[in-house]
């Protein structure tokens, strides 16, 4: 096999990995575009969220029910009016309420804690994919540069191997003259 047939042929192969791996290389780049949108997205839920139940503060559960249980105790026990009565049973209801609110922002919170621990997953899968597209495009590179040099080699034996068919040529046709 002539040499520019052999080289010819570790170019084409050279060419079909640099395809190849700039192909894995854009879908990666995809990868990374769809998983930054999707910390975009949960970042929002987050927002959401937090804007629903308007975390802030809260107060112990426990520092609640115990109010509780002292403004119930003062109801059972104590001879008060009517009204005082009602307006203490107001406060107990409000108290419930608040219970049921910090539920809510706990629950919520718990949530929250569980979409940053995704967005932290998706940032790492993120990052690494970004260090392996660093890498392809070093090795993209490398092999842009071994395509070249095996351009400009298999033009050079190309040539050499034009010259020597030619010079046999022209040593035949002076044979078959004489």
């Amino acid at each position: 096999m002539p040499i520019f047939i052999v080289g010819r042929f570790m170019k084409d192969t050279l060419k079909k990995e640099l395809e190849d791996l700039t192909k894995k290389r854009e879908e990666k780049m995809t990868e990374v575009g769809n998983i930054s949108k999707t910390v975009r997205e949960k970042a929002d839920e987050i927002r959401e969220i937090k804007s629903k139940f308007g975390i802030k503060k809260y107060e112990d559960e426990r520092s609640i029910k115990k109010r509780i249980e002292r403004i119930d105790f003062k109801i059972s026990t104590g001879d008060l009016p009517l009204n005082e009565e009602k307006e203490l049973a107001k406060k107990i209801k409000n108290l419930e309420k608040r219970i049921e609110e910090i539920a809510k922002i706990k629950k919520s919170e718990w949530k929250i804690n569980e979409i940053e621990n995704e967005i932290n997953e998706l940032k790492n899968s993120r990052k690494k994919l970004k260090k392996e597209i660093i890498d392809d495009l070093k090795e993209i590179t490398t092999l842009r540069k071994e395509i070249k040099i095996k351009s400009a080699r298999n033009v050079g034996e190309f040539d050499d191997f034009l010259l020597g068919e030619l010079a046999t040529l022209k040593k035949s046709e002076k044979k078959s003259k004489e």
